[in-house]
């Protein structure tokens, strides 16, 4: 089954489970990232559900929808933000973004390196991503009555590998969305209870998403590192002479 951009905002606006979702995801959004003034956030995937809280405290605010899931107009109380894109070619320029939040986007990509590259492209030097992906080890990822169990889900080494294969470095990672898949108000009502089953099993089993932070990673052009650490042999070498 495959959540097109229909299916995710009935989730999303229409569903108790839904609304509860984006309220979890928010929270840990908000514990994650701290920043905002002034600045910009690009989101790819669907991540309206969580940028909307942004709108006012980002200078400004990008929502880009891959061409296979489709898009809508966002958000309705202004102008449109939101652009249809191809997620191996992204609209925006190069080293322009602070940060880029990506949700119910990896999961269904036709080539995650790619879709990250063109994050790594767009982010400016050390800027920030924020990921949100499906937990391959979780219950949310073995239904697919939500979002999270459609696509490709990830174990916590399958994502760091990716983001590390495309030059970003990892600040924090955490699980999140603690709970049951289930339209029962009371699965994730219940803060006790889902503490103390936690604590007594594997807590990756009622934990839907694993969210993690990097940062963009800027290397050195090869000829000034070959160049540095040559002045360095000389210079071993010019002491060595003199004594």
């Amino acid at each position: 089954m495959y959540f097109d951009i229909k299916d995710l905002v009935e989730f999303y606006s229409d569903t108790s489970l839904g609304k509860r979702t984006a309220s979890s995801l928010s929270k840990t959004l908000n514990h994650l990232f701290k920043s905002g003034k002034g600045e910009m956030i690009l989101g790819y995937g669907f991540t309206t559900p969580l940028l909307e809280p942004y709108l006012e405290r980002f200078e400004k605010a990008v929502s880009l929808m891959p061409g296979l899931q489709g898009a809508i107009n966002w958000p309705k109380s202004s102008n449109n933000v939101s652009i249809l894109v191809d997620e191996a070619f992204w609209p925006v320029e190069t080293e322009s973004v602070d940060t880029v939040l990506i949700l119910h986007g990896l999961e269904n990509s036709l080539n995650p390196n790619v879709l990250l590259s063109e994050a790594w492209r767009v982010l400016k030097p050390n800027g920030t991503l924020l990921v949100f992906v499906s937990n391959r080890a979780g219950f949310w990822a073995r239904t697919d009555i939500t979002p999270f169990g459609c696509g490709r889900p990830y174990s916590f080494n399958q994502i760091s590998n990716l983001l590390k294969q495309t030059n970003f470095a990892i600040e924090q990672n955490l699980l999140t969305l603690n709970g049951f898949p289930t339209e029962n108000n009371m699965a994730l009502s219940l803060p006790n209870v889902m503490t103390y089953l936690l604590n007594l099993t594997k807590v990756e089993l009622f934990s839907g998403v694993i969210a993690v932070k990097a940062s963009k990673k800027i290397f050195a052009p090869e000829k000034l590192v070959a160049d540095y650490l040559s002045l360095g042999v000389r210079k071993l070498s010019s002491s060595r002479g003199v004594a």
